[in-house]
């Protein structure tokens, strides 16, 4: 009796470690693929677009690998690219962006992550 209690003692451990195991994070994708997470970050960005909506028409976001991407897509027409260009080049360094990598990659626990932002006119082109 001792003996199948012990047998099935070490089956539920190495069945647990296993699913561990499987569910090990390892990029920001892993991360933030999980449902708690994914849930927390929509929710964020709802909130998000709340703010903004005078500006943008939509922002979304999406996570492949380690990359997190920014879309946000302009309420109204851009009709000076150049300008637009030059004044979101300025504003997005990797001075200014570095902080938001670090805080990703202290929250997830994955190293080498890089945001990205692309933001869009009304009419779907890329600025």
């Amino acid at each position: 009796m001792k003996k199948k209690l012990l047998v099935l003692l070490t089956t539920v451990v190495m069945m647990l470690a296993l699913v561990a195991c499987g569910s090990k994070i390892t990029t920001l994708e892993d991360y933030y693929m999980r449902p708690a997470y994914k849930a927390a970050l929509e929710q964020e960005m709802e909130a998000v677009k709340t703010q903004y909506a005078d500006a943008y028409s939509d922002i979304t976001f999406e996570v492949k690998g380690n990359t997190f991407s920014y879309i946000y897509t302009y309420a109204v027409q851009i009709e000076d690219v150049d300008t637009a260009k030059a004044t979101l080049a300025a504003s997005f360094t990797d001075e200014t962006m570095a902080p938001l990598a670090e805080s990703l990659e202290q929250e997830a626990g994955v190293k080498g992550i890089t945001v990205e932002y692309t933001f869009l006119n009304n009419d779907g082109s890329n600025i």
